[in-house]
């Protein structure tokens, strides 16, 4: 990890990246999670867990275009079925969670209609996805 060279075999290393990377995310220590995201994405670009981390990073460290584009970026492997499949993760990183934060991404750049349509794209995909359906209530009472 250190040094930047690859394994041989990835194995394990995208999943444990990314949950080494959210547990720094969690603590608030964004530079080490982004550090684990960059590192992680060099080798595997296209497992959709640490692409959806990278984009809560940028995100809350207020780079939201960037942030877009990891989400859209999950988005799309989806639907291309062109992602990592090299060890199991929640389907739900290449549909519902990234159409979401792509939604409170575009709020927060007070862009309802963009985020009305992401949040709609996230109800497509899961429809008893409460915070969406919550996300949609309040753009429509805002009125």
């Amino acid at each position: 990890l250190m040094d930047g060279n690859p394994p041989e075999d990835l194995f394990w290393i995208p999943s444990l990246l990314h949950l080494l990377g959210m547990q720094y995310f969690e603590q608030k220590d964004y530079e080490t999670a982004r550090l684990l995201c960059q590192r992680g994405l060099e080798w595997c670009p296209n497992y959709p867990p640490l692409n959806h981390l990278a984009g809560e990073i940028l995100r809350e460290l207020g780079f939201p275009l960037g942030a877009i584009a990891y989400f859209e970026k999950c988005i799309q492997l989806g639907q291309a079925g062109n992602y990592y499949v090299g060890e199991p993760f929640e389907i739900s990183f290449l549909t519902t969670y990234p159409a979401y934060n792509l939604g409170c991404t575009y709020l927060e750049m007070q862009r309802p209609q963009d985020a009305l349509a992401a949040f709609e794209l996230a109800l497509a995909f899961d429809a008893n996805f409460i915070p969406a359906q919550e996300k949609i209530e309040e753009i429509k009472q805002a009125k």
